[in-house]
């Protein structure tokens, strides 16, 4: 014998626990493999300004960025390829020091690069030394290039 009303609670929260299964196994990523990225080789003595190369077996990525670079005010970074580049993002980091989220998604020019404007916040110890770690997805497989930069 049930005390009136327990009946109902029990069922109501049988739904609500049902419900959000359903909500989590919609929205998780759980069900996708995702591959690793592979790290893709830079140039020795690369200049931002100049262009920095990375390579794979069969193909390069060409990472400039504009001359002029400071905290607090937007700057360009290009992205070129000789592949059929797909996407391009960008997250600006700090080793050895959290600066917050800095991720850009490059977007495509007419003449088939890919460009960006950005802007990075200034680091409270007075470090200007910065990584862009740029992931490009190229033929459906993703590739990384982490590219050493200073702001001036």
């Amino acid at each position: 014998m049930t005390i009136f009303g327990k009946q109902p609670f029990r069922s109501a929260w049988r739904g609500v626990l049902i419900l959000v299964c359903l909500l989590m196994t919609a929205c998780s990523d759980s069900g996708r493999e995702l591959s690793p990225s592979q790290t893709l080789t830079l140039d020795a003595g690369c200049d931002v300004r100049q262009g920095c190369i990375g390579r794979s077996d069969t193909w390069s990525v060409s990472v400039r960025m504009a001359p002029h670079r400071s905290a607090l005010k937007p700057f360009r970074i290009e992205v070129s390829s000789d592949a059929g580049v797909e996407d391009v993002t960008v997250s600006l980091e700090m080793q050895g020091m959290d600066m917050g989220r800095n991720r850009y998604r490059l977007l495509r020019t007419e003449k088939g690069n890919w460009q960006a404007e950005v802007t990075l916040p200034i680091c409270t110890s007075g470090r200007s030394d910065w990584i862009a770690v740029f992931e490009v997805q190229i033929l459906g497989k993703p590739y990384q290039l982490n590219v050493p930069f200073t702001l001036e």
